[in-house]
């Protein structure tokens, strides 16, 4: 385990710092689909924090009442998840729209508002900058991947690819802090199938999609389950590509999620 551990270690660091929430970012005020000034175009619009065009949009809409309705999924306020990846258990905790916190079988890293980051145990200055990037990155995935919604860490803007494969439809996220999701949703019930992470963009890019596919990571969803009325992943397979072509496959499970209840505010000031 600690060599895939180092790998893990690896392939999730992202680029990306914590932005200070703002218009382009706050969950709560993009959920009427008005353009955000200064950061929609004449041809865009943000809705859930996404910005993208009308038809992308209408895509989202689909996939969000496949996973239980786009109201539905507006009313989450908080997740407490418990899972595992092979035999490691986490946590994680997200206080929508800024708070996340992800308990990694002993150390502990919290996202708490827009510019606070607290790790535990303590580390340098470097390793800490690090890992305020990876628990970024996994905050926004978990909130667009199961919520279809982007908390107010990044800007996100969401655009279709042509498929790729029979029965899929390729949306990509991509942030401002120079990472890309790439989410597989079946085009006959638009569910999502599988997501995979783009890392070749520059960093503070959050324009169109590169132009090359290459993942580093892919989870694919093995079995949904209904809590509160909305559909979350429950078992997947997550693959990490090496550089030497070597894959490196687990078993991931949400063994555990709880819908606002269980998480207070003062969960994430400690």
């Amino acid at each position: 385990m600690k060599s895939i551990a180092v790998v893990i270690s690896l392939v999730l660091t992202a680029t990306l710092p914590l932005a200070s929430s703002g218009p382009s970012g706050s969950v709560g005020s993009q959920s009427t689909g008005q353009q955000a000034p200064g950061v929609a175009t004449e041809e865009m619009q943000v809705v859930e924090g996404i910005e993208a065009t009308k038809a992308v949009h209408d895509v989202l809409e689909k996939v969000r009442a496949a996973l239980g309705g786009q109201k539905t999924l507006l009313e989450v306020k908080s997740l407490l998840i418990e899972g595992s990846r092979g035999d490691a258990p986490f946590t994680y905790r997200i206080l929508l729209p800024d708070r996340f916190q992800w308990n990694n079988n002993g150390p502990t890293f919290t996202i708490d508002g827009p510019s606070r980051y607290v790790q535990r145990p303590d580390a340098s200055d470097s390793t800490k900058a690090r890992s305020s990037k990876n628990a970024t990155k996994t905050f926004v995935t978990i909130s667009l991947t199961t919520l279809i919604r982007a908390p107010s860490a990044l800007k996100v803007r969401a655009t279709l690819r042509k498929p790729d494969k029979a029965g899929s439809m390729p949306v990509v996220f991509t942030t401002a802090g120079g990472f890309a999701i790439l989410l597989e949703v079946d085009s006959s019930n638009f569910l999502p199938k599988a997501y995979s992470y783009i890392d070749n963009l520059t960093e503070g890019n959050c324009g169109e999609p590169p132009t090359e596919s290459s993942a580093s990571r892919r989870v694919v969803y093995d079995e949904y389950r209904q809590v509160a009325g909305i559909r979350f992943p429950a078992r997947m397979t997550d693959t990490i590509m090496t550089a030497d072509g070597r894959a490196i496959t687990a078993s991931l499970q949400f063994t555990s999620i709880r819908v606002n209840e269980g998480i207070s505010q003062a969960d994430f000031e400690k």
